[in-house]
Formats: structure tokens, C-alpha cells, sequence
């Protein structure tokens, strides 16, 4: 009501609250208008300016202190309160909406650095698969050829490096015509350790590179470039990212779908903490492999067990957490847990009603002498 004042419009909702057997309280409407216009901020002479001369945004903080007014009224409880529980709510919206978008960009990017090392492993099973095949060459490769062909090497010098973090372990060879070849290993043993200078060894050369070493007993080893053995590291990288990726995209993805659904907003979250458990396994399950020489067949072997295991625990909170099993008995606000209501008062403490006299009066059912 543009030409009323502020207090009479602040003070209209609260009438009928402020109303006593037929009387009204302005000095509580009063106080209340204040109030709300000092928590609003609204900018004006005095609570007798009218409303039509105020700005537009003080005119509109007015219809928010009518609306915020008539709910206190409703509900019994101060303006600041519902203030401060908007703002809370807003800003835990807020939050949510955040923490999934970045599970989802996580999420989004340790999928592919799964789906990458998956990719990789696959090469190296058919590069594996094609050197298995390769028949040995009929005369010695001019070029680089597919064919496996066995060179004698006489062993210059070899270094396990074990001093130097970042440099692999390295042989250089030396053919009967004089040429030198740099090879690197992936590991010191069985053969680099143990190679002195001068030593005859026969490496086997495939597509133009050295890709097996073998010493005058017999033992084998694999260089740098050697095709046979999966690389543990790319399966252990594929087995954490994928599933954990998966499950980090699904639980972003459904927590901002049913955004505002507390039972929703827990099933997701318990599918993004067991893709991290899931992730977390098959990371110490390489560690362990690594640690102890376990065959490769081992990371999955040890790793599929527990992840049947967490899906299964999985399965279970979900479907708890969609029933409401997961949340608290009490709802929170920002002050904490709402308080129980205060215990019914007993009919003995309750005053008796008065019963009418003889006389048409009331009497008080007291006895006693007077």
C-alpha cells in the first residue's frame, strides 16, 4: 500500500497477532516494524514517511518485511531466524551444488587417465602377441623387419644406476664390426647385475631394436623395449581409474540431478567414497604385487575379490540411504539439533475451574474459613 506509511504496512500483518480482547498494540507493532526495517535495512526518515516516496528497492524491502513479518507471526519465531535459515539453506545448496561439480570434473578426468592406461595395456598385449608369433629371420635384417634375429654383443659397460632416481638401468654392447649399442633396462636383474666388461652376451633384435639379452648361462632378460610382460603399473592405473572415475561421474551426476533430496544427495555420496575404496584397493594391491614379485596375474586375482566386496557393501548403503535409514533421527539446523518440546503439565498442577454460587456468582472451589 504505496500510501500508507512504513509502520502501517509493516504493522498490518501483525495486527491480528498484536490484537488483545479487541485491542491492538501499537507499541508492539511499532517496535515490530522497527525492528524488521533496521534488519532490512530500509532507508527512511522515520516509520511515517510513506511508502510511495521511498526508493524502489526500499519499496521492495518493505514487501520482503510484510511477507517476513506475516511468517513470524505464523510460526512464532524472530525475523533473524528465518533470515539466518534462508541464508544457511542457500549456502548449503550452494555448497552441494560445488562439491559435485568437482567430483564430476574428477570424476571425468581419472576416467580417462583409466580408459588411457587401459588402452595402453592393450597395445602392449598385442605387440606381446605379435613378437610371440615372429619367426626367426633367414639372414642378418638389413632394415628394421618384424623377423627375430640373434646378435652376438660383447659388453663394454653396465650401470644399474641405482644411485640415480630418474635414470634407468643401462648396457652398452659392442658388435664384432665396432657399433655400439645403448640399451636400457627395466630392472637390474638377473642379467645387468650381473655383467662385467668383455663379457659375451647375444641379444635378440626385433624391428630394428635390442629387445631380449641373454648371458652365457642361459638367463633372459627383457629390455626397455621388450614386448613380453604387461606393464603392471598401466593395469594397476586402469583398475584404480576406471571404476573410481565411474563412480565419481555417477555420484556428481546424480547429486545434481535430485538436487534438494537429502536421501539422494547420501546414495550418491556413498557411490563416490566406495569408487575411492575401490580406487584405494587396487592401488596397495599393485603396491603388495610390486613389493613381493608377484606374477601379474595377481593384481587382478586379489583386486576382483575386494571390489565384489565393496560393491556389495555399496548395494547396501544405497539402498539404505534411498529408504532414509542413513539420516539422523533429529533434523539439524544452524543452531544444532531442535530442542524436544516441553513435557505436558500434569492435571494437578492445572488450576480447577470456579463453580457458580447460588447467587448467579462465582465461587472458588477453596474451602475455607473467610
Amino acid at each position: 500500500m504505496l500510501d500508507q506509511s512504513v509502520e502501517e504496512n509493516l504493522g498490518l500483518v501483525t495486527m491480528r497477532a498484536a490484537t488483545r480482547a479487541g485491542l491492538v498494540d501499537l507499541r508492539g507493532q511499532r517496535e515490530a516494524a522497527a525492528r524488521i526495517a533496521g534488519q532490512l535495512g530500509v532507508r527512511m526518515a522515520g516509520l511515517g514517511q510513506h511508502v510511495r516516496t521511498l526508493s524502489g528497492g526500499n519499496q521492495q524491502k518493505v514487501v520482503i518485511g510484510k511477507w517476513l513479518l506475516g511468517f513470524e507471526s505464523c510460526r512464532g519465531r524472530p525475523v533473524s531466524a528465518l533470515l539466518r535459515e534462508g541464508v544457511f539453506a542457500v549456502q548449503g545448496e550452494g555448497r552441494a551444488v560445488g562439491r559435485s561439480l568437482v567430483w564430476l570434473l574428477v570424476g571425468v578426468v581419472v576416467l580417462g587417465v583409466g580408459v588411457a592406461s587401459a588402452l595402453q595395456v592393450r597395445g602392449a598385449l598385442e605387440r606381446e602377441r605379435e613378437y610371440r608369433a615372429a619367426s626367426e629371420c633367414a639372414s642378418v635384417p638389413v632394415t628394421a623387419s618384424a623377423c627375430l634375429w640373434e646378435q652376438e654383443f660383447t659388453v663394454r659397460s653396465a650401470d644399474t644406476n641405482r644411485r640415480e632416481r630418474n635414470k634407468s638401468p643401462e648396457a652398452l654392447l659392442v658388435l664384432p664390426s665396432g657399433k655400439t649399442w645403448d640399451v636400457t633396462f627395466r630392472q637390474t636383474g638377473p642379467v645387468l647385475s650381473e655383467m662385467e666388461p668383455d663379457d659375451e652376451v647375444v641379444g635378440v633384435i626385433w624391428h630394428g631394436r635390442v629387445v631380449e639379452v641373454r648371458d652365457a648361462d642361459g638367463r633372459r632378460q627383457q629390455t626397455s623395449d621388450g614386448p613380453v610382460g604387461w606393464p603392471a603399473d598401466r593395469l594397476g592405473g586402469a583398475l584404480a581409474c576406471i571404476p573410481g572415475g565411474l563412480a565419481a561421474v555417477a555420484g556428481g551426476l546424480w547429486a545434481l540431478l535430485a538436487r534438494g533430496n537429502r536421501r539422494h544427495a547420501a546414495a550418491a555420496t556413498v557411490v563416490r567414497w566406495h569408487g575411492v575404496a575401490i580406487g584405494a584397493a587396487a592401488l596397495l594391491t599393485l603396491w603388495a604385487q610390486s613389493g613381493n614379485d608377484w606374477p601379474m596375474w595377481a593384481l587382478p586375482a586379489i583386486w576382483g575379490p575386494i571390489t565384489l566386496i565393496l560393491l556389495a557393501c555399496m548395494t547396501g548403503f544405497v539402498i539404505a540411504a534411498l529408504r532414509g535409514e542413513l539420516e539422523d533421527d533429529e533434523p539439524t539446523g544452524p543452531q544444532g539439533p531442535t530442542p524436544p518440546p516441553p513435557p505436558p503439565t500434569p492435571p494437578s498442577a492445572q488450576p480447577s475451574p470456579s463453580a457458580p454460587g447460588s447467587d448467579g456468582s462465582r465461587t472458588s472451589p477453596v474451602s475455607g474459613s473467610g
